[in-house]
This record gives structure tokens, sequence and C-alpha cells, in this order.
């Protein structure tokens, strides 16, 4: 026997709870769906939402090497954008090591290559390297 006791026309039940049927139109019969859902689906829950952090991480990861590449560009006095790395500058010393001293074109050489070097020192990257080369285009240059 279930113990039910009339009070003002509303039932109060033990397995119904306090509102008796009132309680399947109240905004708790939702969230108590939603939760039997839940937990009789643990395992697609737990993969949906692993894969929406997942996800998540992979934008962020994505967006920030997007960000990063955006830091090293260089304009070049003909106004061309150029994307810095220390392998190209490495290029041009070996380059600027190779040109006659006598000319122009050493010294136009040297002031974009030291350009270059400041860009990378001012956006904080490869600061190591940076201090190395630019040493070595300062003894390079006064050869």
């Amino acid at each position: 026997m279930r113990s039910e006791q009339k009070s003002g026309g509303l039932k109060f039940s033990p397995k119904l709870g306090k509102l008796g049927n009132l309680g399947n139109f109240a905004a708790g019969s939702r969230i108590e769906k939603f939760k039997n859902m839940f937990l009789r689906n643990k395992y697609q829950a737990t993969v949906f939402l692993l894969s929406i952090v997942i996800i998540f991480m992979l934008y962020s990861l994505l967006s920030e090497i997007i960000s990063t590449n955006k830091d090293t560009v260089y304009v070049t006095p003909e106004g061309v954008s150029v994307e810095v790395t220390v392998d190209d500058i490495k290029k041009d010393i070996f380059l600027f090591q190779s040109m006659d001293p006598t000319g122009d074109e050493k010294s136009l050489k040297y002031q974009e290559i030291m350009t270059k070097l400041t860009t990378l020192e001012s956006k904080g990257r490869w600061l190591e390297d940076v201090a190395q080369l630019q040493k070595i285009l300062r003894a390079d240059y006064y050869k």
C-alpha cells in the first residue's frame, strides 16, 4: 500500500515527490529527464564532452601558431612583407660576407640585415641567435 495523504486537493506521495501529480509539469521534471538521460548514456556523454574539449584545444593551438607567424614579418624598403627566420638571416649574412667591401651594396645589405635583427629582437624572438648574428655581422662589417 502506498502512503498517500490528501491535503487541500494535492496528493503527497513519497514516489511522486512533494507536488504529486503537479510535479510532471514543473521545470524540475526536465532536469530529471536530462539527468536520467545522462546517467543512461554516460559513455556517449563523456566522449562528446571530451571531443568538445579537444576541438577547443586544437583551435587554441592553431590560432596561437597563426598569430606567432604574424609577429616575425619584416617590411622591406620596397614595401614587400617578408617573414623573417634565423636561417634567412644566416643566408643574408653569408651573402653579405661575399660582397665587395668598397661598394654601396654592402652597406645597404648591412642596414637591411640589422633591421631584420632588431625586428626579431623587439618581438622577443630567438634572442640568443639574434645577439650572436649581430656580433658576427658587426665583425664582418668592419673588415
